[in-house]
Parts: C-alpha cells; sequence; structure tokens
C-alpha cells in the first residue's frame, strides 16, 4: 500500500513538472511575442514622432520667409 502511495505522489509530481515546463515554455514565447509587438510599436512612435517635428520644422521655416 505505502509503494502505491509513492508510485502515485511520484507520478503526480511528475505531471505537474511537465505542466510547469509547458507553462513556462508557453510563457517565453508569450513574452518573446510581447517584446516584439513592444519594439514594433515603439518604431512605429519614432517615425511618427519624426513626422510630426519634420512637419513642424517645415511650418517654421515657413514663418520665418513670411517675417522677412
Amino acid at each position: 500500500m505505502i509503494a502505491a502511495c509513492g508510485r502515485l505522489n511520484e507520478t503526480m509530481a511528475d505531471e505537474v513538472l511537465e505542466a510547469l515546463k509547458r507553462f513556462y515554455h508557453e510563457f517565453a514565447e508569450f513574452r518573446d511575442d510581447v517584446t516584439n509587438e513592444f519594439a514594433a510599436v515603439r518604431e512605429e512612435a519614432r517615425a511618427f514622432r519624426s513626422e510630426v517635428l519634420n512637419h513642424f520644422d517645415a511650418m517654421y521655416k515657413r514663418f520665418d520667409r513670411l517675417e522677412s
């Protein structure tokens, strides 16, 4: 009887270990996906910021020409 309980506990421990390994692997993939998405969003924000600043620079140049 005691040997059966030991095997049952060992089986449960193996199942828990496998579940934790699966969870960690899936979480690591998810983390990588999120990191890549954030990098893409950051790059788009940088490009947009650059475009907006260039637009304002062009407007200020026009204002300088009007004042002259």
